[in-house]
């Protein structure tokens, strides 16, 4: 599998077309790279990463950076205290075609589907 080299890790990395890879402008200051390595470990064993903290601290820039070196495909999904199951999940909806219902996937149905 290839590989990237990122703050000392090798992360494997994708070729195939891959859908949305973000584009990132990160500047590696001792922190930055100190974070990396911080969150490096759980994405090289393939293990889920939560990361929490105040807004605009720099989680998501170190996420996008990751996965364009990757080229890795990347959705972001905000948690807040009006999130239900279904708005991850999905739920049925009205079809104006057909005026039945349908299922439509919620993106960790989707995720779950592809197998990213």
């Amino acid at each position: 599998m290839a590989s990237v080299q990122i703050a000392g890790y090798n992360v494997p990395s994708f070729h195939e077309d891959p859908g949305w890879i973000p584009e990132t402008n990160i500047i590696l200051t001792p922190t930055t790279t100190a974070n990396l390595r911080k969150i490096l470990p759980a994405i090289v064993q393939n293990r889920p990463l939560l990361l929490v903290g105040d807004a605009g601290v720099g989680k998501n820039a170190l996420i996008y950076y990751i996965n364009s070196l990757r080229k890795h495909p990347t959705i972001r999904y905000s948690f807040n205290e009006d999130t239900l199951p279904e708005d991850l999940v999905g739920s049925y909806r009205l079809d104006p075609n057909t005026h039945g219902f349908v299922w439509s996937d919620g993106p960790l149905s989707q995720a779950m589907r592809q197998g990213s």
